[in-house]
């Protein structure tokens, strides 16, 4: 499912010649998909944010 949207986003913005949505995309969509699957499914990430609670405050 993400392949998809990350395919259509990346051929919207090509067609248009506008950055901006992708770097939205990238810096919103797919980093927080990619950071709540890694809080559920990753120790590390997991020990990182117990050490680290602003993280989880700032970027979940």
């Amino acid at each position: 499912m993400w392949y998809r949207q990350l395919q259509i986003v990346v051929e919207g913005a090509t067609q248009c010649g506008d950055d901006m949505i992708l770097r939205r995309f990238f810096i919103d969509d797919f980093y927080k998909c990619w950071f709540n699957w890694a809080k559920s499914h990753r120790a590390d990430v997991q020990e990182l944010l117990a050490n680290n609670p602003i993280l989880e405050k700032n970027y979940a």
